[in-house]
């Protein structure tokens, strides 16, 4: 795919991601493009992390990179936005009953989460 098919300059879209089994990426997949489904791009780069990824599409033209949107802030980047916000979801889990200390740990995310209106 090329750029110029959707109104930019005549550049080739190069995907920028973290590495095979970021929980971004597969977010990104499951939400847009359906369940089991993976993005299939030629000479795609893979990163590390993904302050990386903002990294690469700030220094490689026709980069269109796939993080999280709070690494872009103050960046030299552009956001692309979706129809509706993606959310990945996150679980806690142990083996066995958790321990006290677990426990206070699960509480404090639950808070958190609440404050913010989360699940």
């Amino acid at each position: 795919m090329n750029w110029r098919e959707f109104g930019g300059p005549d550049l080739p879209i190069r995907i920028v991601a973290v590495r095979a089994g970021g929980g971004v990426v597969a977010t990104v997949e499951a939400a847009m493009l359906g369940a089991g489904h993976h993005v299939a791009a030629p000479d795609q780069v893979r990163v590390q992390n993904g302050p990386q990824v903002v990294r690469v599409v700030e220094q490689e033209p026709g980069a269109l990179g796939i993080t999280q949107v709070k690494l872009t802030v103050g960046r030299g980047v552009r956001e692309l936005g979706t129809p509706a916000a993606l959310e990945q979801v996150l679980l806690l889990v142990s083996l066995g009953d958790p321990t006290p200390p677990m426990l206070a740990v699960i509480n404090g995310c639950r808070t958190v989460a609440s404050a913010a209106g989360m699940r």
